[in-house]
């Protein structure tokens, strides 16, 4: 299990648990635009981990939920440099499995 440092906790705190719009999930094109990324950028920071993955929406579709890309946001906002942001993208890709049991 990750422990986030503080500031990383400031920054998770801050945006909250997810509310309704939190499982909403952004197909991978839509993920990067609302990270302020080209297509082709956003898959080279999930390559050097500095971004989670996308997970599997079916067939070949990969997604990111609002809530993620509202962490991530707010994470470079408080300017996390990239050591943060891999420790945090891990964090989120560790959280997936809870927030999946917590909706069924």
């Amino acid at each position: 299990m990750i422990t986030l440092p503080p500031k990383l906790a400031a920054v998770v705190e801050s945006v909250g648990p997810p509310g309704s719009e939190g499982y909403f999930v952004l197909r991978g094109p839509a993920a990067f635009k609302a990270l302020g990324q080209s297509v082709s950028h956003g898959y080279a920071l999930v390559a050097a981990k500095i971004h989670p993955s996308l997970f599997s929406l079916g067939g070949r579709a990969m997604g990111m939920t609002v809530h993620e890309v509202a962490i991530l946001n707010r994470a470079r906002v408080a300017d996390c440099d990239d050591d943060e942001m891999k420790i945090l993208s891990a964090w989120v890709e560790e959280q997936r499995p809870v927030l999946t049991e917590t909706a069924a």
